[in-house]
């Protein structure tokens, strides 16, 4: 008997995935960019839960292309780079990032730093504002 892989989703599957989020999820914004960061950047869940915005925005908000992931989030405990590149992975980040400074969960009062997130803070939170688990 040959040993069983894991299923992987087609281009199409995806796609459809993501439509359906959109469509159906509570909170699109957050949902996609879960999808996207796992996908497109090869993001582990636990490393997407423990991702903070100081990992991914520069003090003066701007997006970093090279996310250097600490070792104190990833599998094995050893520090890595990731690239946010993909052009959907973009948009959905931005637009997290709008959403939920407009949500008002752990934002700052002035959008000059960070886009107006708190720095220390994760940057995937619950729908009750807190963090991953």
């Amino acid at each position: 008997m040959e040993p069983r892989h894991a299923k992987v989703l087609t281009p199409a599957k995806f796609r459809h995935l993501l439509r359906v989020t959109e469509a159906t999820s509570r909170f699109p914004e957050r949902d996609t960019l879960i999808l996207l960061l796992g996908v497109t950047c090869g993001m582990r869940v636990t490393e997407i839960a423990r991702l903070e915005v100081n990992h991914v925005l520069t003090r003066l908000g701007a997006r970093r292309e090279e996310i250097a992931l600490p070792g104190s989030i990833t599998k094995g405990c050893r520090p890595r780079c990731i690239f946010l590149s993909h052009q959907r992975a973009l948009e959905a980040f931005d637009r997290y990032v709008e959403w939920r400074y407009i949500r008002a969960d752990g934002v700052l009062l002035d959008k000059c730093e960070y886009r107006g997130l708190m720095p220390h803070t994760r940057l995937i939170l619950t729908q009750r504002g807190g963090r991953s688990s």
